[in-house]
């Protein structure tokens, strides 16, 4: 029988429950520690994913588009020893014009660790109604 610990404010928001993996990025020659998104981020991932508009009938619509998704994955979930973020959020446009596969790499990892994966991007993209698949056309 399993023992039942009921949980209180303090022990739930002092959980160290992000998970970390360390990755070698062959592109770079080293290695990285990757995060998982904490649940904001996460939220915000999802939000990121989505653009509505307005069409011409009328009628709301929602573009898919992951312009500038990578790098903010990656400015969120890398990070040093001590668990702190490597990168600022104002390092998002540097990180862009980085290696598309090094950035991949964390990308995935990250998306794995934070349980994220591609059947949750696609049941997203069905929720929302749009039948787009790639990035937005209205930029």
């Amino acid at each position: 029988m399993s023992q039942r610990t009921l949980l209180d404010r303090t022990a739930i928001l002092a959980a160290p429950d992000l998970k970390t993996e360390e990755v070698f990025i062959p592109q770079w020659g080293g290695t990285v520690i990757v995060r998982a998104l904490t649940a904001n981020q996460r939220d915000e991932f999802e939000s990121d994913l989505f653009r509505i508009r307005m069409s011409r009938a009328g009628e709301m619509q929602a573009d898919i588009s992951y312009k500038g998704l990578r790098a903010k994955v990656v400015s969120w979930s890398v990070v040093d020893e001590n668990g702190e973020r490597v990168f600022r959020n104002s390092d998002r446009d540097a990180l862009g014009e980085k290696n598309a596969g090094a950035l991949d790499i964390i990308f995935d990892k990250a998306q794995q660790l934070s349980g994220l994966d591609d059947d949750d991007v696609a049941e997203m993209e069905k929720n929302s109604g749009s039948d787009q698949s790639g990035d937005s056309s209205s930029d």
